[in-house]
Parts: C-alpha cells; structure tokens; sequence
C-alpha cells in the first residue's frame, strides 16, 4: 500500500510539472486527479493480466480498488504538499 501511495505523490507530482500555469484552479486539480487515476487504472489492469496469466493468482477486488485509493491519496497530498510548500512560498517572496 505505502508504494501505491508514494507513486500517486509522484504521478501527482509530475501530473503538477505537466500542467501548471501562472494559477491553480479546479481544472487543474481534475487533470491531476484524472492523470493519476488513469494511470492507476492501467496499472491495475496490468496487474491483473500479469497475476492471471503467470502467476495463476485469481482476482482480488479488494486489493486492487485499495491501491486505487491509495494511488489518489498520494496524489492529492501531492496537490497539497505542493499548494503549501511551494506556491505558497512564491506569493510570500513577492
């Protein structure tokens, strides 16, 4: 679970580096959002192909719609962390 979370924060983060403008607005918190969802589904259903056809592990539903959430927190806390410590920090140095 804590390496979903820390790959939404870095997915999230990138999501941010990608599509910042001069302003954040409810847009870009969709995009980021979106972005890393997108992403966490695939790597969802890549998951699944790879247990199904190799390793023989049936479906998990819990397991994956866990590391899904877990994948969204760490990219919203990226949004905050950046929100708080970054461009925060830049309306103060003006």
């Amino acid at each position: 679970m804590i390496m979903h979370f820390l790959g939404g924060l870095w997915l999230g983060l990138v999501f941010i580096w990608l599509f910042w403008g001069k302003e954040f607005n409810l847009k870009l918190f969709l995009k980021i959002i979106l972005g890393v969802l997108l992403i966490s589904v695939l790597w969802e259903i890549f998951e699944i192909i790879f247990n199904n056809i190799l390793v023989g592990d049936p479906f998990n539903f819990l397991d994956t719609i866990s590391d899904v959430f877990c994948d969204l927190a760490g990219g919203t806390f990226a949004i905050f962390y950046f929100l708080k410590r970054i461009m925060f920090k830049e309306k103060n140095k003006i």
